[in-house]
């Protein structure tokens, strides 16, 4: 999995009992889903939300990381020396476009406008793709030439 030139992660809480309260406790779940080289997913478990599972399990990756907007990854992006290099997620940012419709509707909906284009660009890609089966460098080169 760590071999995978882009790995995608994210994570989610999962209740834990505890025998010492009647009552259960929250941990982390954290998923990192490989590349279509090295497929897969594996699940690492932490106590907290704390950056430094993830900065563990990360440490001799190099590669593109896709993950939402965390604050926790951002010290393992510059710890990383450029190893580790951010992606964003679109779904995510879409959400502060959302946050902002209030305070400037007319530039949200600029932007968008921007993203359904790219979202549009991406299901004729997948289309094509899917229909000619294509994979790894062809693949990318329909995307480039849907997006000009």
């Amino acid at each position: 999995m760590l071999q995978s030139k882009v790995l995608h992660t994210d994570d989610t809480t999962v209740p834990v009992r505890d025998e010492t309260k009647s009552s259960h406790r929250y941990g982390r779940l954290w998923d990192y889903i490989g590349d279509e080289t090295h497929p897969g997913i594996v699940f690492d478990y932490t106590v907290t939300h704390a950056r430094d599972g993830p900065a563990e399990f990360l440490k001799d990756f190099k590669g593109f990381l896709q993950a939402d907007a965390y604050g926790g990854y951002d010290g393992i992006y510059t710890g990383s020396n450029g190893t580790i290099v951010e992606v964003g997620c679109m779904a995510h940012a879409r959400n502060k476009f959302k946050e902002a419709d209030s305070t400037d509707p007319e530039r949200v909906l600029a932007a968008k406008a921007w993203v359904r284009k790219l979202y549009d660009v991406e299901d004729e890609a997948n289309a094509i793709i899917a229909a000619a089966k294509l994979t790894g460098a062809e693949a990318a080169a329909v995307r480039l030439r849907l997006r000009t």
